[in-house]
């Protein structure tokens, strides 16, 4: 089985531009606001897509950002043509993603 391990900040297709950023409304006291997931799906190597993804590891767990990162998944396209030495046409990918609210 092939695994392929992806660490890139952004996998998502990019989203059409906004006229300025959005408002943040200020950090309540104890609120989470940076969390780490990480997400194991299975990769189609010619479409470049993703599918069947689970939460491997989320941290801090139990606030919602492994679910956030469960609703990204279908938008992620991996970001390079990766041709196997063995002509498999699907494998594992592991996909960590990093949320930051502040940004």
């Amino acid at each position: 089985m092939l695994i392929v391990v992806l660490s890139l900040a952004v996998l998502a297709e990019p989203l059409p531009p906004r006229a300025g950023p959005a408002p943040q409304p200020p950090p309540r006291a104890g609120e989470v606001r940076k969390a780490r997931v990480v997400v194991r799906c299975m990769a189609n190597f010619k479409t470049m897509r993703v599918r069947d993804c689970v939460v491997v590891s989320e941290d801090p767990p139990g606030k919602g950002f492994g679910q956030a990162a469960m609703n990204t998944a279908p938008m992620l396209k991996l970001p390079f043509k990766y041709k196997p030495a063995g002509g498999e046409r699907e494998g594992l990918v592991v996909v960590p993603m990093t949320f930051d609210l502040d940004e």
